[in-house]
């Protein structure tokens, strides 16, 4: 069995003008992603993983001015959908990031003659 992940569905990296969200792979156990976030006012924000029903996975309060961080997931958790949102203490900034998983399996035919 192989797996997927994709960042709104076209991508495994989306950048908007303060933040990024990078799919950066699998290992035997978790799928890793890195986050990083531009905050030159160095205002709290927060940073919250999602579930596909809303329930809260991680939540932390930060003020890095340039925030950079590595999630690890199970990859044997039920999770189809999660998102990433980053929104701001004290301003109107809140984007979320939706990295959805598909689960795949390959087949493949060798045919060889004799």
């Amino acid at each position: 069995t192989t797996f997927a992940g994709t960042v709104n569905n076209t991508a495994t990296e989306i950048n908007s003008a303060k933040s990024t969200v990078k799919f950066l792979g699998t290992d035997e156990e978790s799928f890793w992603f890195y986050v990083q976030y531009n905050n030159p006012s160095g205002n709290n924000f927060f940073l919250t993983l999602l579930d596909e029903n809303g329930e809260e996975i991680y939540s932390g309060k930060f003020s890095d001015k340039v925030f950079t961080k590595r999630f690890s997931l199970s990859r044997f958790g039920e999770y189809k959908t999660i998102s990433f949102v980053i929104e701001s203490a004290k301003s109107q900034y809140k984007e979320r990031f939706d990295v959805q998983f598909k689960q795949r399996s390959e087949e493949e035919v060798v045919i060889i003659k004799k």
